[in-house]
């Protein structure tokens, strides 16, 4: 089981800096119908990445509550709200809020999951 978890928190991790590098090339300012188009590629990677980080987390999640271990890993949660409009200035704030909240957690999550492969690594001995 632990081999299992090492491996999928190793895989968590790759995740994870694919995702950032992803998003960093996505950008968050508003570059118009263009710039839209050209960061599309950039957007599907992020999420895809981001899709298997929330799978991994879940995995991760749930040994560490079956193993009683003293590791918190919060779960990333972003507000939809399509009803209000934006102005392009309000948008661009927007996504850098928004941009800078995932980038956050995404660090966070890369140091827990650090801690807990070293927990693992230690146990091991």
């Amino acid at each position: 089981m632990e081999e299992k978890i090492k491996e999928d928190c190793e895989k968590l991790l790759v995740h994870i800096k694919k995702c950032k590098r992803a998003m960093d090339m996505d950008g968050y300012t508003d570059a118009g119908v263009i710039g839209y188009i050209i960061k599309l590629p950039f957007k599907k990677i992020h999420r895809k990445h981001f899709s298997e980080i929330e799978m991994y987390t879940e995995k991760i999640r749930h040994y560490v509550k079956e193993n009683n271990i003293d590791l918190k890993l919060e779960k990333f949660e972003e507000l939809d709200n399509s009803s209000v409009i934006f102005n392009a200035t309000q948008i661009s704030s927007l996504a850098y809020k928004q941009y800078e909240y995932r980038i956050k957690y995404l660090d966070i999550l890369n140091e827990k999951i650090t801690q807990l492969l070293k927990l693992i690594e230690n146990s091991e001995d």
